[in-house]
């Protein structure tokens, strides 16, 4: 398990939010904006790039995305990390998800949430979330 600093404080906070920081989970179908139409374009092109990944491949995304997250948290916990922080991570102790990917995951952990989550957004996880699903993809792996 990654280490993570002050992982109280982080658990406070929802556990999946909006890119825009403002939306929890039990908000995700009201999300619409005037950016939806480029999202559609941008979740059009990652649905060729990023169409049916393995479980190898899922398993990498969640390790490099939950450890910029433990990263960004961690650096948070100083005042210098504060500073690198508002110059290079907008949510520290988040990790960005394309919906597509997580779609992915959730299906390979057991869970569909067609109805949650939607394709052309984007996610927050909070760090430890991401690595817990890190963490049960890399089970699957081995079992598979």
């Amino acid at each position: 398990m990654t280490e993570i600093k002050a992982l109280i404080r982080l658990q406070e906070l929802d556990a999946v939010i909006a890119p825009d920081g403002n939306a929890p989970v039990k908000d995700l179908s009201t999300w619409s904006s005037t950016s939806e139409r480029v999202a559609h374009r941008r979740a059009r092109i990652e649905g060729v790039a990023l169409a049916g990944m393995n479980l190898g491949e899922l398993h990498v995304f969640l390790a490099r995305a939950s450890h910029e997250a433990v990263g960004g948290w961690n650096a948070e916990q100083s005042w210098l990390g504060r500073i690198r922080n508002r110059m290079t991570i907008r949510f520290p102790g988040y990790a960005q998800v394309p919906g597509r990917i997580l779609l992915q995951v959730m299906r390979a952990v057991g869970e569909e949430m067609k109805h949650v989550i939607v394709p052309a957004s984007y996610y927050l996880l909070r760090a430890d979330v991401a690595a817990d699903l890190r963490d049960q993809i890399a089970d699957l792996r081995e079992t598979a």
